[in-house]
């Protein structure tokens, strides 16, 4: 199995063979038609956010209702979809702030969907960038989802984001006391660092308060809301990652 590391071995034979930030294919399009297809505007993308919102707080207010009977699993099954895979197409196109026409608003709704997929947001953006420019660049891009010869149990374990909160909680951890790995200082431009480490700390002390918060109520319901959606509600975002990515 190939080395997949950022940085490593696989980089330098990407760079020998042209590979990094290559000049791809890319049809001719004059500047009116690419101005045209560039133009966004806040109508469409508000209202699938709203939709969205609404079907994620009703689906949370139905499941407290109901919490203790059969009918929270369904509930539950609802919301946690809205929170753990539909969040994260908003992630992506708001990541990109080519969602609504205003950078405010894209950032915000980004920044509550890297909470919901748990993904640090600073990081994570540089991440992306990479992963745009070298997709699929062994050593190179930080997010081949589905790499070549992994045992199918990795493919299963994510749909749960078991191997996610794994390694996303190790990173938090590393940021937070100001030691990002190697791999994310290779993507990641020195100067965007104090960023993730005020997000690192911002993300391990709102988990940190959920646990408490479960703790004095006795319950692990509030983990229900906050936190175990990323896990219980991935696995749509996965199967269709798959078609996408595999």
């Amino acid at each position: 199995m190939r080395d997949y590391t950022v940085g490593g071995p696989e980089a330098k034979n990407a760079e020998e063979n042209n590979l990094v930030e290559a000049d791809w294919y890319r049809p001719e399009l004059d500047r009116e038609t690419m101005r045209a297809l560039m133009v966004r505007s806040n109508g469409i993308a508000a209202r699938d956010t709203i939709l969205w919102l609404v079907l994620l707080v009703g689906s949370g207010v139905l499941a407290y209702l109901v919490r203790g009977t059969w009918w929270a699993i369904p509930a539950f099954a609802l919301y946690g979809v809205m929170y753990g895979s539909a969040s994260d197409a908003r992630w992506h196109e708001c990541g990109h702030r080519t969602a609504f026409r205003s950078r405010r608003t894209n950032d915000v709704i980004y920044h509550i969907a890297a909470f919901m997929d748990f993904r640090e947001p600073i990081s994570w953006r540089w991440s992306h960038a990479r992963h745009h420019s070298d997709t699929i660049i062994v050593g190179r891009d930080p997010e081949i989802a589905f790499q070549r010869g992994a045992p199918l149990l990795n493919t299963l374990l994510e749909l749960f984001a078991i191997r996610t909160i794994v390694a996303e909680s190790k990173k938090l951890f590393l940021n937070s006391i100001g030691r990002p790995t190697t791999e994310q200082a290779d993507f990641q431009p020195r100067e965007e660092m104090p960023g993730s480490i005020l997000w690192s700390r911002i993300y391990i002390a709102a988990f940190a308060g959920v646990s408490v918060w479960c703790i004095v109520v006795g319950s692990v319901l509030p983990a229900m809301f906050i936190g175990l959606p990323t896990i219980y509600g991935r696995w749509l975002m996965v199967v269709y990652g798959i078609t996408q990515h595999a």
